[in-house]
């Protein structure tokens, strides 16, 4: 009886162990197999790096060297008008691009030429009246030194003519302030560029000073950079420089450099100018900007980086 329970024990045991010996062997090809997932992926991530590197190098890049800057228009500004009246049309719309000097907008024009014609007509009779006064000073100084007039008769006169003087100065002067009016009333483009902004809308009253559009030229931007107090030696006129911006480099170069350093975050703020022929760029984007010591790269605007 011993023997027999001895024989099932032994078999029990030999099941077992063949049991865990197929267990074992079966795991060990699962593991061999995560192994070299891993090594794959840790060589694939080695050989980007490698990849990433040598573009950089190859663009006198580091990662550290990229700084965020936001792009801002190469000029910009918001016209007023000087006189107040009605809108008389607005040319353009927002977006529209425009020429420098042509006429976006009128206000009030016929009445700031009929004021115009009132006071060339007040100028005009003054100095008829003024050459009549002239011409009969003359004739009372000639009378009087035939003795026919008395000096009294002289003193008339001549007041006369200094009264009538100082009125064509004023009609002068009114005359010239009327005209500067009317060529204020007529609105013009500063320098070419897009409306950004309409603020009055035709036949709307308009005051002295009040806005009246915006205009951006975006023909060139600057990309602009709070450049870090601790690089400030990497800085310089002229020098090459590239922003970077959804997976395109454009290239441009330093134009502007603040002649003072933030205390707050320890920066000074630098304006980078690129060419922006085909309006790629707008403005309000960010990206990042570099600089590059190396002459390698000769890239035409919106050449990809990658």
């Amino acid at each position: 009886m011993k023997s027999v329970w001895r024989l099932s024990i032994c078999v029990v045991l030999g099941a077992l162990y063949l049991l865990v010996q197929s267990t074992v062997s079966a795991d060990v090809p699962e593991n061999q197999d995560s192994a070299k997932v891993l090594t794959s992926a840790v060589d694939t991530k080695d050989s980007n790096w490698g990849s990433d590197s040598s573009r950089k190098e190859e663009l006198g890049i580091t990662t550290p060297e990229k700084l965020s800057a936001v792009i801002y228009p190469y000029q910009s500004c918001t016209v007023s008008t000087e006189v107040r009246g009605i809108v008389d049309f607005m040319k353009f719309k927002e977006g529209d691009p425009l020429e420098k000097d042509v006429v976006v907008s009128e206000i009030s024009r016929a009445r700031y030429e009929s004021i115009v014609g009132e006071f060339r007509g007040n100028y005009e009779a003054v100095v008829r009246t003024l050459e009549r006064a002239k011409e009969n000073l003359a004739v009372q100084e000639e009378l009087y030194d035939k003795r026919a007039c008395t000096f009294d008769d002289i003193l008339k006169a001549r007041s006369e003519v200094r009264i009538l003087e100082a009125r064509k100065n004023e009609a002068e002067f009114k005359l010239k302030q009327a005209q500067l009016n009317l060529d204020a009333c007529i609105i013009r483009a500063p320098f070419s560029g897009n409306v950004s902004v309409l603020y009055h809308e035709p036949y709307e009253a308009v005051e002295n000073l009040e806005k009246l559009f915006g205009v951006v030229d975006t023909s060139k931007v600057y990309a602009r950079v709070n450049w870090p107090e601790s690089r400030l030696s990497e800085l310089e006129m002229g020098k090459k420089a590239y922003f970077q911006y959804g997976g395109r480099t454009y290239e441009g170069a330093i134009e502007k450099i603040s002649s003072l350093i933030d205390p707050a975050s320890k920066s000074k703020r630098v304006h980078i100018l690129i060419d922006n022929p085909n309006g790629k760029l707008q403005v309000g984007m960010s990206g990042s900007v570099s600089l590059s010591d190396k002459a390698k790269v000769s890239m035409d605007i919106g050449t990809p980086s990658n």
